[in-house]
């Protein structure tokens, strides 16, 4: 097995353990939050800090977790997936516009326009965002 395959299943078997407190009511989430899209959309972002700062995690976390990524040898995009997922946790009782919104917006702040474009395309389609999206 590919060792990036490998830590991303660790990775994402880790955040689906944490659980939202009990009696928030869950409801489907949008294609363009579940942990893959988010995990290719963390590819595309690669390790620009500013956007995970945008989103509002707080600065000894991000530096706690780039740490621990170093330490491991993570990939740079890896260790955006881990942070996008703990911001989804974070998250979880926002709702679903509000969380899609700030991905946009932190997106369009570091200047990954075209990246945007594509999250918000595939949200109003709520398709999932696949590596090919970003194809030219």
């Amino acid at each position: 097995m590919d060792t990036n395959i490998a830590i991303v299943d660790t990775v994402n078997k880790s955040y689906r353990a944490m659980e939202v407190p009990t009696g928030t009511k869950v409801r489907p989430e949008p294609a363009v939050l579940t942990d893959n899209s988010l995990h290719t959309l963390a590819k595309e972002i690669d390790s620009d800090l500013r956007f995970i700062m945008l989103l509002c995690i707080p600065t000894t976390r991000i530096i706690q977790m780039k740490d621990d990524a170093e330490n491991n040898g993570w990939p740079p995009s890896l260790l955006t997936h881990q942070m996008l997922l703990e911001w989804k946790v974070a998250r979880a009782t926002a709702k679903d516009k509000d969380k899609v919104a700030d991905i946009e917006k932190a997106l369009r702040e570091v200047g990954k326009h075209e990246v945007a474009d594509v999250f918000i395309d595939r949200h109003r389609q709520n398709i999932d965002i696949t590596p090919d999206a970003f194809q030219s």
